[in-house]
């Protein structure tokens, strides 16, 4: 292990840096998988219909086939052994501030059991040093997904509260959250809660 990994390793939580070391003796194969997008929204698609969770429209996987720039775009970074996928996360690059999103992370059921999503942060920790990305971003949670809070706390990140401030209609006032969730699905339109 080098010393930006042994760098990495230290700021993990110990039961962290005991998953990724036990994933790292797995001898999975790190890879870009940006160029296999049918392989991989098969994988992010059979995963949430197993989660009961609600998958990327289609539309979205195609608009980033379609639009891809330039390499700091995004990466899908991959797991494989013996030639088969077991995971992928979907990162997208802010090159004017250095960070990288952690966006969609998906992966088998065999890369479940090997806990593939640990050795594909932490290699992709690995490499985004490499090119000077020093900031992973893992995106907001609601206070009361505690689990979630945890996993991302346990790779050596701050926690900051931030808000959001919405303008809308009065006439959503009086729409269910359920009928906003089914009429607009991907997008967040007024607080869930007051």
């Amino acid at each position: 292990i080098g010393g930006i990994e042994n760098a990495a390793l230290s700021t993990y939580h110990s039961k962290t840096r005991n998953l990724v070391r036990a994933t790292l003796k797995n001898n999975s194969e790190f890879c870009d998988l940006s160029d296999q997008f049918e392989n991989v929204i098969k994988i992010h698609f059979d995963e949430m219909s197993l989660k009961k969770r609600l998958s990327k429209p289609i539309g979205f996987w195609e608009y980033l086939i379609k639009n891809k720039n330039s390499k700091l775009d995004y990466v899908i970074y991959g797991a494989k052994k013996d030639g088969e996928i077991l995971g992928f996360v979907l990162f997208i690059f802010n090159e004017k501030l250095g960070q990288v999103e952690y966006f969609i992370p998906g992966s088998t059921p065999e890369g479940r059991k090997y806990n593939v999503n640990y050795f594909l942060i932490h290699s992709a920790i690995i490499e985004f040093s490499k090119l000077n990305f020093n900031t992973i971003h893992f995106g907001g949670s609601q206070t009361n997904q505690i689990d979630l809070i945890r996993f991302k706390q346990r790779w050596g990140s701050e926690t900051y509260s931030y808000k959001y401030f919405n303008t809308y209609s009065k006439k959503l006032e009086d729409l269910s959250n359920n009928l906003l969730a089914e009429e607009a699905p991907y997008f967040y339109v007024k607080p869930f809660t007051d």
